[in-house]
């Protein structure tokens, strides 16, 4: 695959491009000042975007002047529009084995990498860097859950049925909260409790 450099402003945005990229800048930002530049932006022969939208803002929010490109001149017009769909879809697929993601967030963390650049959010982290393994009082992981209140009882569970896998990862992003094998310990920081109390879910 070849890769070039070019100025910024020669790259030019998919005017129909589907994917809302605002929330995932900064953190790709924070990802290429941190890494480099490990993948390229994808782009036709006119230089309109195929995939990377999201690196270009960065790119852009890092005041970078050059950004590194591969022109992708073999696809035609009708399969550029395809793969850059299926870029974005195919990786919603993919699931994580919380107790892996857990124990490599919890080794980087004791050797003291900033483990933010991960791309986890803060309430991610905090559930995530709990070991089961050492936990003695699992009644200590509801600390700080919302109560909801019904005829004078207090209840601290909620339980959620989904159809399907995509569900699951919409109601995690909904919530800020990574779900998985441990879903029944969701924990919300005492921090959060007048947001997690504000928000409605349908």
């Amino acid at each position: 695959m070849k890769v070039e450099t070019v100025l910024i402003e020669s790259i030019v945005p998919y005017a129909n491009n589907p994917r809302n990229n605002e929330e995932a800048i900064e953190k790709v930002a924070r990802s290429i000042d941190e890494f480099g530049w490990r993948q390229p932006i994808v782009v036709d022969e006119n230089m309109v975007i195929i995939v990377g939208h999201t690196r270009l803002l960065a790119a852009k929010s890092l005041g970078l002047n050059e950004v590194p490109i591969h022109v992708a001149d073999k696809l035609t017009d009708e399969q550029a529009r395809a793969y850059r769909l299926a870029d974005n879809r195919t990786n919603e697929y993919a699931s994580w084995n919380m107790k892996m993601l857990g124990i490599e967030l919890r080794d980087l963390d004791d050797i003291g990498f900033d483990i933010e650049l991960t791309g986890f959010n803060n309430i991610e982290l905090a559930s995530l860097l709990i070991d089961p393994e050492v936990i003695e009082d699992h009644s200590a992981e509801w600390q700080g859950m919302p109560e909801y209140e019904s005829e004078n009882v207090a209840y601290k569970s909620l339980v959620v049925h989904f159809l399907k896998a995509q569900d699951v990862n919409d109601f995690s992003q909904l919530i800020g909260q990574a779900i998985g094998d441990r879903t029944k310990y969701l924990w919300f920081p005492p921090v959060e409790k007048e947001d997690a109390k504000s928000k409605e879910y349908r």
